[in-house]
């Protein structure tokens, strides 16, 4: 992805806005397969704007300055809708904002952007901003939405699973220990400008939307940091996000209110944006100082190696089994409950009888075996009671289900160690045995 600026701003602003009368400006883009577009406000059917689609597929629009987010929905000779994209807002006078190109996946972004803003105008607390939904749903989510049996129910399940993400994402902040992450704003911080800016480069081509949604993912990190947020912290909080994604599509695709496609989607989807951040706090702990040399190369490459696996992961299982050899590597396995596998990083260093920290080490590899079967047993029981409930999912419960399963995991494995090395290899093993599980689509 391209762009710079990400920060705290208006932009993505839910809420009522007008247009201010006479001062206008322009959206304009591309629509494949399309003949006419019109321009209204999230939420609502008032239209904005419309303009023709040239014979290239190009179109722009002139319409009064929006300070909410707009649609562009685009429509065939037969007046049939073939597309929509979201535009974070048009609020400059005199300026032309350029849309992303109207896709399967931007229509798709569009639907559920829309019900998250009719579920906050309705009273809800949380709800995923543009940019975050944009990050989420890739083209593998809009093909299972495109291919499913109920569009409706697909994009339901959608909008629980990602709201169900940022309060997730919210509670884990809030038990964090980290103020910073505490006083962040979990539900996005990226303003109109910065997606504009890479609205802009999709037209272009320079960008693809593969490319933007780990941008995006990477652009809210910044952000988070920015705003004094740890990496360790915000790590947990995009892990307990992901798990609370997975299992609430999980949970409705076990409960038949959404397709088992769309669930393995997401979960495959997830996976890569988890890894990005996991792969970076990984390399991290292990350059701090507080392990050996050797572990530190070990730990660097297997999380290179996770991030580029993870991003180029084609289906779920080529997903799985990027994050099963970055566990592999970093924790392996204990050998007969009295030794642990010296090719992996971790258990090189508990098997060292002349590292100070082999005897922690070793403690906090044995407490992550059994923290690891005990969650992802925990986690599809929960699934399994949602699903009891699929069609009418609460993303807050979903939410505090995820948040209570990852806090009781990282303490179970954190309780083992006192010293700087212990720490560490804490923040390691949680990473690597932790990360992406938590369904059965996962694993």
């Amino acid at each position: 992805g391209e762009g710079e600026g990400e920060g705290e701003g208006e932009g993505e602003g839910e809420g009522e806005g007008e247009g201010e009368a006479g001062v206008t400006a322009m959206i304009e883009g591309r629509a494949s397969a399309a003949s006419s577009v019109q321009v209204v406000a999230v939420g609502s059917v008032e239209v904005l704007g419309e303009g023709t689609v040239e014979s290239d597929g190009r179109y722009a629009v002139e319409l009064a300055v929006q300070t909410v987010p707009v649609v562009v929905a685009a429509y065939d000779e037969a007046g049939s809708m073939v597309g929509s994209v979201v535009v974070a807002a048009v609020d400059t006078a005199d300026s032309t904002v350029v849309a992303a190109p109207i896709s399967s996946e931007s229509t798709v972004e569009a639907e559920v952007y829309a019900e998250m803003y009719a579920q906050l105008e309705s009273g809800a607390e949380h709800a995923s901003t543009l940019g975050d939904v944009r990050a989420r749903i890739d083209a593998e989510v809009a093909a299972s939405v495109d291919a499913a049996a109920s569009r409706s129910d697909e994009v339901a399940a959608l909008t629980v699973a990602l709201m169900a993400a940022v309060e997730a994402r919210s509670e884990a902040a809030a038990s964090s220990g980290d103020s910073a992450a505490a006083a962040h704003d979990t539900s996005g911080s990226l303003d109109a400008s910065v997606m504009a800016e890479l609205d802009a480069a999709l037209d272009a081509g320079t960008t693809s939307a593969s490319e933007s949604d780990l941008w995006l993912a990477e652009a809210e990190q910044s952000a988070a940091v920015a705003a004094g947020v740890t990496l360790e912290a915000w790590a947990e909080m995009e892990a307990t996000g992901s798990l609370a994604a997975r299992m609430a599509l999980a949970a409705a695709a076990e409960g038949e209110a959404a397709s088992q496609a769309t669930a393995d989607a997401l979960a495959a989807h997830s996976g890569a944006l988890e890894a990005q951040v996991t792969a970076e706090l990984a390399a991290s702990v292990a350059a701090a100082g507080a392990l050996p040399a050797e572990t530190e190369a070990q730990v660097g490459s297997a999380a290179a190696s996770l991030e580029a696996e993870a991003s180029a992961a084609a289906m779920l299982s080529a997903e799985a089994a990027a994050w099963a050899a970055f566990e592999a590597e970093v924790v392996g396995d204990s050998v007969g409950g009295i030794a642990w596998d010296t090719s992996s990083a971790l258990g090189a260093l508990a098997m060292d009888t002349e590292a100070a920290a082999s005897a922690e080490v070793f403690a906090v590899l044995q407490a992550t075996e059994a923290a690891s079967a005990a969650y992802q047993a925990e986690v599809e029981a929960q699934v399994s009671l949602l699903a009891a409930s699929a069609t009418s999912l609460d993303a807050s419960v979903v939410a505090e289900a995820a948040a209570t399963v990852r806090t009781d995991f990282v303490a179970s494995i954190a309780d083992s160690a006192t010293s700087a090395s212990g720490s560490a290899a804490v923040s390691l093993a949680v990473a690597a045995s932790g990360g992406f599980q938590g369904s059965s689509t996962a694993r």
